[in-house]
């Protein structure tokens, strides 16, 4: 869709919430090894980097046989107003709220907040989800002490949640949001990136989504996620949303932040 047209997200085609279990095979074309090698602290292009890859992928054959892990997910789709660098989440008691950048890193830079993505005027749509491939890990480790496997299966299930993650985006694109039909395009940003750095969003995903109840992915008071091998974040569908950092922001910004979330309740 041309960005130049785009008011706000469309409505998606299978709206609310969704829980799904994946199976482990069709996550494997998904898999980004580069990231599997540096996660062991070797470099991409190195010999010990292949040989690592090749012992991942062995190691990967014998999970999906053995059926060693789980891969669950839950998201969901929102209408959502926007309210300054907040979203109000129409049809639930929740907001979602974003910081700003206050330092220019080049001249003219605009000062971007994740909110600009949605419109400042109309109804919006924004998803929500979590998933995990970190299901079997605890057992494995109770049955196997050999701890270069569990660091094995650790580093491989890791990889497997990030692979899911990026199935399951394209699959929200096309399929259940389908708001990108003929090219790829919005973003998933997590609470933690330096785009939206502030963790404690993530008790509004359990919230609205109930990850514990729906999958089993528990969320600590240090906003922890168990299963370790797990992820949960936003889904964006602007035509130009794009990564970016936060940065350092002043006293206060924070202070505004933290008014703003005390402040917003319904």
């Amino acid at each position: 869709m041309n960005s130049i047209t785009w008011k706000h997200a469309p409505t998606p085609r299978h709206p609310g919430i969704h829980v799904i279990e994946e199976a482990l095979e069709d996550l494997v074309p998904y898999i980004d090894w580069k990231y599997f090698s540096k996660a062991w602290g070797l470099k991409t292009a190195s010999q010990e980097a292949e040989n690592q890859i090749k012992e991942g992928k062995d190691f990967l054959k014998t999970i999906i046989q053995e059926k060693i892990l789980q891969a669950k997910g839950v998201f969901g789709f929102f209408r959502v107003q926007r309210i300054g660098d907040s979203l109000d989440l129409i049809d639930t008691p929740e907001y979602l709220h974003f910081l700003r950048q206050q330092v220019a890193h080049t001249p003219n830079q605009t000062l971007r907040s994740l909110a600009d993505y949605f419109s400042p005027k109309d109804i919006d749509w924004i998803g929500l989800f979590a998933v995990s491939v970190g299901f079997g890990v605890e057992t494995f480790k109770k049955q196997n002490t050999d701890e270069y496997q569990q660091m094995l299966l650790h580093t491989v299930s890791a990889r497997l949640t990030e692979a899911f993650s990026e199935k399951l985006h394209q699959e929200v694109m096309k399929k259940y949001w389908a708001y990108a039909q003929d090219e790829a395009f919005g973003i998933r940003p997590a609470p933690g990136y330096p785009i939206c750095p502030d963790h404690s969003e993530k008790a509004t995903f359990w919230r609205l989504l109930e990850p514990e109840k729906r999958i089993g992915i528990q969320l600590t008071e240090s906003y922890m996620m168990i299963p370790a091998s797990s992820t949960c974040g936003y889904y964006i569908a602007h035509p130009k949303s794009q990564y970016f950092s936060v940065g350092s922001i002043g006293k206060d910004q924070d202070l505004e932040y933290q008014n703003r979330k005390k402040q917003l309740k319904k």
